[in-house]
C-alpha cells in the first residue's frame, strides 16, 4: 500500500536532491579545474627566471639601466691647454693669400664725365727711376719701406707684411692734372699675385687728391700686401687721369 507523502516530507526530500546535486556540481568543477592547470602548465611556485629575458632586447635593456656612469671629463681651469694642431701659433702670422694673379693687361679706369683717351704716355720703368711723360708730367716712387700689419678686428691680418710707398706726381705740364680718382694696381712674383691696398691702422696712409695745378705736386702714401720675401719682383701700375697713359714700374724695389 503506498504510502502517502505529506508536506513537510515532500520538502525533506527536495532538499536531500538539492544537496546530492549540488555535491556533484563541486567535485565535477573540481575536477575540471585540476585538468586546467595540467594542461596550462601554471607553476605552483613563482618562478625565479629574471624579468624580460625572454623579451627581445630585455637584455640590452636591463644592462643599459645598470650601466655605470660616463667618466667625468670636466676640464680643470688651472691645468694649461694643449694647442689645436690645425690653429696656426700667434706667432706664425696671416695664412698666405689665395691665388688672385692679375690680368694680363691692365686697363685704364674709365672716369665719369671725362671721355678723353689716353694720348700722352711715358715709357716703363724701374722704382729707381720716374716716369717721365713728353708734356712734362713726373711721376716717381721717392721711398718705399717694409712694414707690418698690426691690430685686431675685422678685415685685420695681425702681422701681415707690407710694402709702404711714398709717391709724388709733378705737375710740368701747362695744364692742371686732376688727381681725385688715382687708380694703383700692384701685383708681385712670376704668378703675378694681386696685392691689394690697405689701410692698416697703425700706420698713416693718405690718397691723392684733388688737382696740381701747373707747376705743382701732390703726393700720396699707399700700403699694399706685398711680402717682403716677394720684392725682388714687383710691378706697380698707377693710373692717375684719362689723358696720361698709366705709368708703370717694376723690377726689384729697394727699401729704405
Amino acid at each position: 500500500m503506498p504510502t502517502k507523502l505529506t508536506r513537510s516530507s515532500r520538502l525533506g526530500m527536495a532538499t536531500g536532491l538539492c544537496a546530492r546535486s549540488r555535491g556533484r556540481h563541486v567535485a565535477a568543477g573540481l575536477v575540471a579545474l585540476s585538468t586546467l592547470m595540467g594542461c596550462t602548465g601554471i607553476p605552483r611556485e613563482s618562478s625565479p627566471t629574471a624579468i624580460g629575458t625572454d623579451v627581445p632586447g630585455a637584455a640590452t635593456a636591463v644592462a643599459t639601466a645598470e650601466a655605470p656612469p660616463p667618466p667625468d671629463v670636466s676640464v680643470d681651469p688651472d691645468s694649461p691647454s694643449t694647442p689645436d694642431p690645425q690653429q696656426p701659433s700667434p706667432s706664425s702670422g696671416p695664412p698666405p693669400p689665395l691665388p688672385n694673379p692679375a690680368p694680363s693687361t691692365i686697363v685704364k679706369v674709365i672716369r665719369s664725365g671725362d671721355t678723353r683717351s689716353p694720348s700722352i704716355m711715358a715709357s716703363t720703368t724701374s722704382f729707381a727711376e720716374p716716369a717721365t711723360y713728353p708734356d712734362g708730367v713726373v711721376v716717381s716712387v721717392n721711398n718705399a719701406r717694409a712694414a707690418v700689419e698690426l691690430g685686431e678686428g675685422p678685415g685685420v691680418f695681425n702681422g701681415r707684411e707690407l710694402l709702404v710707398v711714398d709717391l709724388e706726381i709733378t705737375n710740368g705740364s701747362k695744364e692742371p692734372v686732376n688727381v681725385d680718382q688715382v687708380v694703383i694696381t700692384t701685383y708681385y712674383g712670376k704668378e703675378k699675385q694681386l696685392a691689394p691696398v690697405v689701410y692698416p691702422g697703425n700706420l698713416q696712409m693718405h690718397d691723392f687728391s684733388g688737382v696740381a695745378d701747373a707747376g705743382s705736386k701732390a703726393s700720396a702714401r699707399y700700403a699694399f700686401a706685398v711680402p717682403k720675401s716677394a720684392l725682388p719682383a714687383v710691378t706697380m701700375v698707377v693710373d692717375f687721369d684719362a689723358l696720361h697713359g698709366s705709368a708703370v714700374f717694376t723690377g726689384p724695389v729697394k727699401i729704405a
